[in-house]
């Protein structure tokens, strides 16, 4: 999703063994990979004073999962 919650992507990822590891979205004029910060639209409203930055998706993911809604 992006900054105002519209939705410009999908991704999963491979429980196991199975190949690819990874299965996304290709590149449009609506979602740019380098352009974009996943969860950025969740932690924009935390109201903490800092961000954690991820490195991929999935990390969001399990952070916002473990409670840090500040992770992006």
């Amino acid at each position: 999703m992006d900054i105002n919650n519209r939705v410009i992507a999908f991704g999963g990822r491979v429980m196991g063994d199975g190949q690819p590891k990874y299965l996304n979205s290709p590149e449009t004029i609506l979602f740019d990979k380098s352009r974009n910060l996943y969860g950025l639209n969740i932690a924009r409203g935390s109201r903490k004073d800092s961000m954690l930055i991820c490195e991929g998706y999935m990390d969001v993911i399990a952070l916002h999962q473990a409670g840090f809604n500040n992770a992006v």
